[in-house]
């Protein structure tokens, strides 16, 4: 869990101050190292989650869930990205956008077990989750809609209904989802 906090720690600070990063190569660099560090730490991850199975720990689903967010973080930075491109950095800048694409994608398929994973305990045996994973979910349902949008992609669509119905699970538990479904 801790490694997956400081990792969205610097993602969220890598994003915070791009537009004042004064070396374009400096912040690609910076993004790629996110990236590589983040891809390990999911393939990590997931490999725990694999091997526990239905005893997975909330504990995970909270480390997991925050790397997700921060994968997420990270790429909108990249696919979405307002910044000034340069000829000087445009290979760099369109590698790490094919990246951030690429990773957008994993990141929902992801997302989507996670919420099969959520919605697997509809009795009432999610109290070990952390209300953290329902901004996950939130993220990848966002995610899903633009694409599924954008794309006319009926899987991304029905990865959004999977989100928004494990949404609805934990809102049993959490009032905070109801911000997040009702937005």
């Amino acid at each position: 869990m801790c490694q997956s906090v400081h990792i969205l720690g610097r993602v969220l600070e890598h994003r915070n101050h791009i537009e004042t990063c004064v070396d374009t190569h400096i912040r690609l660099a910076e993004g790629q190292q996110l990236h590589e560090t983040l891809a390990a730490l999911t393939k990590h991850l997931t490999q725990k989650y694999s091997e526990e199975g239905s005893t997975t720990t909330g504990c995970l689903l909270g480390a997991m869930s925050l790397c997700y967010s921060a994968r997420l973080v990270l790429y909108n930075v990249y696919v979405s990205s307002e910044y000034e491109k340069t000829d000087r950095y445009q290979s760099e800048e369109s590698a790490l956008f094919d990246l951030s694409l690429s990773g957008m994608e994993q990141m929902i398929r992801g997302i989507h077990e996670l919420a099969h994973h959520v919605a697997s305990f509809k009795d009432g045996k999610f109290v070990s989750f952390g209300p953290l994973i329902c901004h996950t979910l939130y993220q990848g349902a966002t995610v899903c809609a633009r694409l599924g949008h954008e794309r006319k992609d009926q899987d991304k669509i029905e990865s959004l209904i999977s989100m928004v119905d494990s949404l609805k699970v934990l809102g049993r538990r959490w009032k905070v989802v109801g911000k997040y479904i009702y937005h």
